[in-house]
């Protein structure tokens, strides 16, 4: 089902600023200016074999420990058994953010319904959301969910707010 929600949608995000930066991060701790090349061969699989092991250590956690749910919601125990811990810490931080958003339902044209979504308080900075129940798709003009695949506030504050049971389609 997530490949009909997906469709058309590039799912690949840079979290380096630059490729220099991520590639200065991953030796830190291996080679300096004076580094031989003898040395930084040897200091290269250390570096590898520590990464590989930061790697299996994440997924044994994630695999036998159940992540800290900072609210009861079934959102949030769905998304903890569907996403890697790094992506459900992300969600849960976007759950929690729309305990302090409202929306409210501006139009509805055929299938397709559009939310206005802003903070409490903020209502000059406001978001669109729009939720077509036919093709099981919703949009947030912050495209958060467009460009990295995670529900972004403003989508998850129109599920909770319009107690819409669908959010789980969106995550599997």
């Amino acid at each position: 089902m997530r490949s009909s929600v997906l469709e058309g949608h590039i799912l690949c995000r840079n979290d380096h600023n630059t490729s220099s930066d991520s590639i200065n991060s991953y030796f830190d701790g291996y080679i300096n200016a004076s580094t031989t090349l003898q040395l930084f061969v040897k200091q290269y699989e250390m570096a590898v074999e520590s990464r590989y092991e930061k790697e299996v250590k994440a997924d044994y956690d994630m695999i036998n420990t159940a992540p800290v749910l900072k609210t009861p919601s079934h959102m949030g125990k769905l998304a903890a058994g569907v996403y890697t811990r790094r992506l459900f810490m992300k969600f849960q931080e976007e759950l929690v953010e729309t305990l302090s958003f409202l929306g409210t339902k501006v139009e509805e044209e055929g299938t397709i319904t559009r939310f206005q979504v802003a903070k409490f308080g903020k209502s000059h900075r406001t978001y669109l959301v729009e939720f077509d129940i036919c093709q099981m798709k919703a949009t947030c003009n912050c495209l958060l969910f467009q460009f990295s695949g995670l529900l972004c506030r403003h989508i998850l504050t129109v599920f909770r707010w319009q107690m819409f049971v669908l959010y789980h389609l969106f995550i599997f």
